[in-house]
């Protein structure tokens, strides 16, 4: 039963003659989509293409093979219909030493056929996970060795505020994790770059990246608080007795949080810290008879 291809699908299939990019989300048929394209390139009856001069390069060993299996069906069923097509029998053929791989496996293989060019011995080996986790803790050891001999302010206050007066193991899983994350990212000094001019001490603290969401979530917060105030105002209305010991208490917090949400929409840092630590917890007394109310207030 043949395949009915979408429009963008047909595109990639078709597309020749430059750099081309899908994007698609999984379970969306790229790998059938890769398989054909590769099926018309090498059956293209103007301009084909041997398959053992493709590179095809996946991130895992299952998606490679999965990728050579199903070039290898289609190849089968290509022939079915054709037993005696002489391209399609080469290609079966070639398929054998198509260079259909993991990247790291490609990369390998690569710089083993020219370690002479490199300078390096031609039986190198790729290490592994246990291997390259002792490697990078040594290398983290090292430099904080360095780090901690050099004992500049820097990294003085970078240990302390991520470090424990027992270890800094703490420390250590933070650099990793973001060692780590920087492997995944394109552009990692470009990243780092950006991430460290966050942090200008030059720029006003509220309108930084993280004053901006401090201040929004402080906003919404303080909102919440204020309508709570004012519905306790409202529940205490009906309780004379309870209303005459928590009125200046209630009233009191309604104008805290009136006067800390006009800080925060404008905007000014040490004002926010100023109205902030101007917070008072009150205290009332309740009448006999209402120790077990629910709106008491402690």
């Amino acid at each position: 039963m043949a395949v009915t291809w979408t429009e963008n699908q047909q595109n990639a299939i078709n597309a020749r003659g430059g750099s081309m990019l899908v994007s698609a989300a999984a379970g969306s048929g790229k790998t059938a989509v890769l398989v054909e394209r590769i099926i018309s390139m090498i059956t293209d009856s103007k301009n084909p293409v041997d398959a053992d001069r493709l590179l095809v390069v996946t991130y895992t060993r299952a998606a490679a093979k999965e990728m050579r299996d199903r070039i290898c069906e289609r190849i089968d069923e290509l022939l079915k219909k054709n037993p005696y097509d002489a391209n399609l029998r080469r290609q079966q053929t070639l398929m054998n030493n198509a260079h259909i791989s993991t990247i790291h496996s490609f990369c390998s293989d690569f710089v083993r056929e020219n370690f002479y060019l490199l300078d390096i011995s031609n039986d190198f080996r790729i290490a592994d996970d246990g291997e390259l986790k002792m490697l990078k803790h040594k290398a983290m050891e090292t430099s904080l060795d360095i780090f901690y001999q050099n004992n500049s302010q820097d990294f003085a206050e970078l240990a302390d505020s991520f470090s424990t007066a027992k270890n800094d193991e703490k420390l250590k899983k933070v650099i990793l994790k973001l060692y780590e994350f920087l492997l995944s990212h394109p552009f990692p000094d470009e990243w780092m770059t950006e991430k460290l001019n966050m942090y200008d001490d030059t720029i006003d603290s509220s309108k930084t990246v993280w004053g901006v969401k401090i201040c929004e979530y402080a906003q919404s917060a303080a909102e919440y608080a204020l309508k709570l105030s004012k519905g306790i105002l409202n529940l205490i209305k009906e309780e004379p007795d309870i209303f005459e010991k928590a009125i200046d208490l209630v009233k009191g917090d309604i104008d805290y949080f009136n006067r800390l949400l006009d800080s925060l929409k404008q905007g000014d840092w040490d004002k926010i810290i100023k109205v902030v630590n101007s917070f008072e917890v009150g205290t009332f007394s309740v009448k006999r008879g209402y120790k077990d109310y629910p709106p008491k207030i402690k």
